[in-house]
């Protein structure tokens, strides 16, 4: 089944299955948008992974503190 581009967030991406889910839908030619918690270095390390061809990232990383 052919889809056209989707915007997806994915709460959680930076690392374990929801890095997994950012490049799945990255890979497949979806804009994905991203937050994380704690690792500044594994967003920006995710971030660079997918830009540099995986997929589309339209994307600006939101991080939380507690």
């Amino acid at each position: 089944m052919a889809q056209g581009k989707r915007n997806v967030l994915v709460i959680g991406g930076s690392r374990g299955i929801g890095a997994a889910v950012v490049r799945r839908f990255t890979g497949q030619g979806d804009a994905v948008a991203f937050t994380y918690a704690g690792s500044t270095e594994a967003a920006s390390a995710l971030a660079q992974e997918v830009r540099g061809g995986l997929g589309n990232l339209d994307i600006e990383m939101s991080g939380f503190s507690a």
